[in-house]
């Protein structure tokens, strides 16, 4: 028990790490254009998804308050290839209640560097793209007391993925993607699958969305003390927001992040401001 609630409490500091500005569906760039979003996001919570999925307070009646800058590019390499990458800046911190007092944690940097490739095997109507990157940490620190960690695990990590969308006309253009996709975890972290789904529709220079994505571990929650980590976990995130398009070139975004289910994981809702230059 001691290990599972520890998982919970070091895991709840990814309240913002699956949200849908890291989700740009199936379409790759054409040669020599790009896609370049910076998203600010804020968000806390007071309560857990404990190893069985029930929501629980967090240890010590915490109040963990998670501030984000996430760049998020793409650039076109060939005209069926795409060069992707992300990078965050993290600012965390909790604030506990114990017998003697209130104590505070506090931690600051940068997490973990995504990059990897987009092949798309299919145009048309219907496109079909297949993803393979990995996640390197950027330096941070892991010690085994770590409680709120700026990454997931501190080491390497690889994903290989698969991608749909389509486009839809009518009255009310849009689009529907989706991905599924599996996850590599170093040493003691089990590997994950993950999914996401969005679905947009546009009106003139706005654009409303709804992005549900997740992680499932094929691990089992709680299986013991993860070391200050990111341990095994599942998460589902519901993101509705809405996209408006300043200039030809240049969109501003805004978006809600619920975590509504899951398993040694934080519960809680943040909010996302982002800006994205295109060509």
């Amino acid at each position: 028990m001691k290990g599972q609630a520890f998982t919970g409490q070091v895991a709840a500091a990814v309240l913002l790490s699956t949200v849908s500005w890291a989700f740009a569906g199936a379409w790759t760039q054409p040669p020599g254009g790009y896609y370049l979003k910076l998203t600010a996001q804020q968000g806390d919570t007071d309560s857990s998804f404990d190893a069985l999925g029930n929501q629980v307070p967090r240890p010590g009646n915490g109040l963990l308050t998670d501030f984000g800058l996430w760049m998020y590019g793409e650039y076109g390499l060939v005209p069926a290839l795409t060069l992707v990458a992300a990078a965050p800046y993290r600012r965390l911190s909790e604030q506990r209640q114990f017998v003697g007092g209130i104590g505070q944690e506090r931690s600051n940097g940068l997490g973990d560097l995504s990059v990897g490739l987009r092949w798309r095997l299919r145009e048309g109507p219907l496109v079909v793209s297949v993803a393979a990157g990995m996640a390197l940490p950027l330096g941070y620190s892991i010690q085994r007391d770590t409680r709120l960690p700026l990454g997931t695990t501190g080491r390497a990590s690889g994903d290989l993925r698969i991608l749909i969308g389509r486009s839809m006309t009518g009255p009310l253009p849009g689009y529907i993607t989706g991905e599924a996709g599996y996850r590599a975890r170093r040493g003691s972290f089990s590997s994950e699958i993950l999914y996401s789904v969005e679905l947009g529709v546009s009106r003139r220079r706005l654009t409303a969305r709804a992005n549900l994505s997740g992680i499932s571990t094929v691990g089992v929650c709680g299986a013991g003390d993860r070391a200050g980590l990111v341990g095994d976990q599942d998460r589902a995130v519901l993101s509705p927001g809405l996209v408006a398009k300043v200039t030809p070139a240049m969109q501003a975004s805004v978006d809600v992040v619920h975590t509504v289910s899951g398993c040694n994981t934080s519960r809680g809702t943040a909010f996302a401001f982002g800006l994205a230059l295109s060509r």
